[in-house]
């Protein structure tokens, strides 16, 4: 798998070698030529120079991680892909941050790739997460929940998930969060694991903006792979649709 392309290495040769100053040039004559791409040689070169840290990165992307029983890739208003992945975040969120955590929501738009069936690589976990996003938590109160449910629907649905089944119902006079377990239906406030970017107001997310909050600084791709870490050909990750945004027009 080639995560990394040409000019990604040439971009990181050029940084390094930015590191020294260069002769100065006073005075620079030339004229316009036309360039002979037949030419090969200096493409070789730059292949010959950026070979060792290729190799070098391309070694740790290729690294095996987990399985996937199917291919998984995103849709709204929910899919396979959000929902196995806010799992995954939710069971590491609660086992490594605050196991109080109540939702795990994520953008849509933060998942950038599909999740292949068969063997997981961790260049496929930066396909899907390329962005250094940590992992947030964030209190809200009930009216605060229902503001949140009201901004997923307005987007057409986002990634959702609970430590048991949780779903988004609209009505009337408002839209809701509605959870399996009873008891979380009747809290006056709830924890929100989500991404320091939608925590920031990222995605037009003003619901999280200075509510309490606890940033853990630990990247997304770190839990992701930690979780991943968990499966086995034998009992590879699984996710289905099961129903967690209910959008009904006639209940509007």
């Amino acid at each position: 798998m080639k995560l990394f392309s040409k000019h990604f290495y040439i971009c990181l040769i050029l940084a390094a070698l930015g590191c020294n100053r260069l002769p100065y040039t006073a005075k620079v004559g030339g004229q316009l030529n036309t360039l002979d791409s037949s030419w090969k040689e200096s493409s070789k070169r730059i292949d010959n120079l950026i070979q060792p840290y290729k190799a070098q990165i391309d070694s740790q992307m290729n690294i095996v991680v987990g399985y996937s029983a199917e291919e998984l890739i995103k849709s709204r208003p929910e899919s396979a892909l959000g929902n196995g992945i806010t799992d995954l975040l939710i069971s590491y969120g609660t086992s490594h941050i605050n196991n109080d955590i109540d939702l795990c929501v994520l953008n849509y738009g933060g998942l950038r790739a599909p999740l292949p069936k068969g063997p997981i690589v961790v260049g496929r976990i930066y396909e899907i997460m390329p962005f250094d996003n940590t992992l947030v938590v964030i209190t809200l109160s009930k009216e605060q929940l229902k503001s949140l449910a009201r901004h997923i629907l307005t987007k057409s649905g986002e990634p959702i998930g609970a430590k048991r089944h949780v779903k988004i119902m609209n009505y009337k006079s408002g839209a809701i969060f509605q959870f399996e377990e009873d008891s979380l239906n009747v809290k006056k406030s709830y924890n929100i694991l989500t991404s320091n970017y939608l925590a920031d107001g990222g995605d037009g997310y003003t619901v999280f903006q200075s509510k309490p909050r606890f940033n853990s600084n630990i990247l997304i791709r770190t839990a992701l792979i930690a979780e991943f870490s968990k499966t086995t050909q034998k009992e590879p990750f699984k996710a289905v649709i099961d129903g967690r945004i209910v959008w009904d027009p006639n209940n509007e």
